[in-house]
């Protein structure tokens, strides 16, 4: 925000387009402003280390980020590359960031719509709900994170979210039997109810490991 002195008001006002809690995230210790002394190369890490889009909208503030299902960083590198052999009105620099990511059990899978894999971890938690390693896994799942500060909940309702707003009908014509796959409207609905799935068996799993406690 920008005040000018003179007038008193206000002459550029760009506000934070993200909650502060949410930007915060669960530890404000990892939240880290990178630089390599090229104003055009920053990134910026949350509360929970993902990235964070950084973008200009038309009045030269912060853009609405657009999340890319990226998991937290633990360790970010980057540097700016000038480049040698290039002619007039060409590019002579290039960006190199390499990046770490923090590994996850379930909500990778869950962004990815992935049934199976979704289905055989559960299935594990379940198996070994009453094991100290099962419990373990149980909370490092339900404290998983990506970015946007999105929980396992968050993502499986962003994976059922409709990509067309186009009315079916509720019992649509049959169609000549063919050896290619299945339709995309079909699929869809599979990774829809997958995704319910998993919520209410993860759901089941927190309940009864939270009955069994003393």
């Amino acid at each position: 925000m920008v005040y000018n002195l003179t007038s008193g008001k206000v002459d550029q006002d760009a506000p934070f387009p993200t909650d502060t809690q949410a930007f915060m995230g669960s530890l404000r210790s990892d939240i880290t402003l990178h630089n390599t002394g090229d104003e055009l190369l920053v990134q910026l890490r949350d509360g929970n280390g993902a990235i964070y889009p950084l973008a200009k909208d038309s009045n030269d503030g912060i853009r609405d980020p657009m999340w890319l299902n990226l998991p937290p960083i633990r360790c970010l590198g980057m540097r700016v590359q000038g480049l040698t052999n290039t002619i007039l009105n060409q590019k002579n620099k290039a960006a190199v960031i390499v990046l770490a990511v923090e590994h996850q059990t379930l909500i990778q899978h869950a962004l990815r719509c992935d049934l199976e894999k979704v289905k055989s971890i559960l299935s594990t938690l379940e198996q070994e709900q009453s094991t100290p390693g099962g419990q373990n896994q149980l909370k490092d799942i339900l404290h998983e994170h990506c970015d946007g500060n999105r929980n396992i909940i968050h993502t499986c309702v962003a994976m059922c979210v409709p990509t067309s707003n186009k009315d079916y009908d509720a019992d649509p014509p049959s169609l000549p039997t063919t050896t290619s796959s299945s339709s995309p409207f079909t699929s869809a609905l599979e990774a829809i109810n997958a995704v319910s799935s998993a919520v209410d068996a993860l759901a089941a799993i927190q309940s009864r490991s939270s009955h069994s406690e003393p």
